[in-house]
């Protein structure tokens, strides 16, 4: 989705160089003034994120990497709130979170928004993803994006008894994204029932740790997720895309699965891979498939708006 020359223009004239959050206070007149600012590209968003669009948007533009940090976060988050209500995510607990490597210990163990490490498929918890690049990295960090319908029919066609399973509740082991107060455990299936209108989540850890928790950690249920990940990531099924400073994807979690090869910076030069990630429940939505909303209640933490 390739911004216009003026709009890019106007953009860089109206937002503020630095970003200023909104407060629950402020949300109604900063909604109003990325009404103006934005509007068009949130309405071009909705429209590939709605039931007749590809469920994925790409925003770019050349010019958009000569946009400060604070135009940039201003751009999407005006974009989100216009589409929906941001969540407020975990670790930390904000409603815009840095994706960079803080150098873990173990890069297998922690979230990969956290690392430099390969990132598996999978489905980010609410509505939409939003994630913005402010910095690429020096090598690596290309994103894979593919279609939950793709990965359905090839399971369809090749392992149907496994696709009969991930239509049944599996439990999830949540490991502190749950909301506070609740329980990290949570049963939900992998796809909807429905072939003709696919919908999935997905998470590699999280489904085998909740398999492991609850005694149900068989050959079988490693067989069925490394099956799942392999098809997710083949060649022919996946769009692959390495986000440059300026672009911003846009997800439809209940539609289009996401993973990262992992990536290497330069400390010395401005070559440190510096994304935002912002999580969005849609002021308007169909309903969830049987099963999906107790995993939405589970993690819903809250939202701005």
């Amino acid at each position: 989705m390739v911004l216009s020359d003026d709009l890019v223009v106007r953009l860089r004239r109206r937002l503020p160089e630095v970003f200023e959050p909104p407060t629950p206070a402020t949300l109604q007149a900063f909604r109003s003034d990325m009404a103006e600012s934005v509007g068009d590209i949130a309405q071009a968003v909705g429209q590939r994120l709605g039931p007749d669009g590809p469920g994925i948007a790409v925003v770019t533009h050349d010019d958009l990497e000569s946009l400060s940090d604070g135009q940039l976060t201003t751009l999407t988050f005006g974009v989100s709130v216009l589409l929906g209500r941001p969540a407020l995510q975990p670790s930390p607990e904000d409603f815009i979170v840095p994706v960079e490597d803080q150098k873990p210990a173990d890069v297998t163990t922690t979230p990969g928004y956290k690392s430099n490490g390969r990132m598996g498929m999978h489905n980010d918890p609410t509505d939409v993803a939003v994630l913005a690049c402010l910095a690429a990295s020096a090598q690596g960090g290309e994103n894979l994006f593919v279609s939950a319908a793709a990965v359905h029919d090839a399971l369809a066609r090749e392992a149907p008894a496994v696709l009969e399973g991930f239509r049944r509740p599996w439990t999830w082991d949540l490991r502190g994204a749950q909301r506070p107060g609740s329980q990290p455990l949570v049963d939900s299936p992998v796809f909807s029932p429905d072939p003709g209108d696919v919908k999935c989540r997905f998470g590699w850890l999280l489904l085998r740790e909740g398999a492991r928790a609850t005694g149900r950690l068989t050959p079988d249920v490693d067989v069925a997720l490394g099956l799942f990940e392999e098809v997710a990531r083949r060649p022919e099924l996946t769009l692959r895309h390495r986000l440059r400073r300026g672009q911003s994807v846009w997800l439809d979690n209940y539609r289009v699965l996401h993973a990262r090869e992992a990536f290497e910076d330069r400390a010395d030069t401005t070559a440190v891979r510096r994304l935002i990630r912002i999580w969005l429940w849609l002021h308007e939505r169909a309903p969830l498939p049987p099963g999906f909303s107790a995993f939405s209640a589970a993690i819903d933490r809250g939202a701005l708006g």
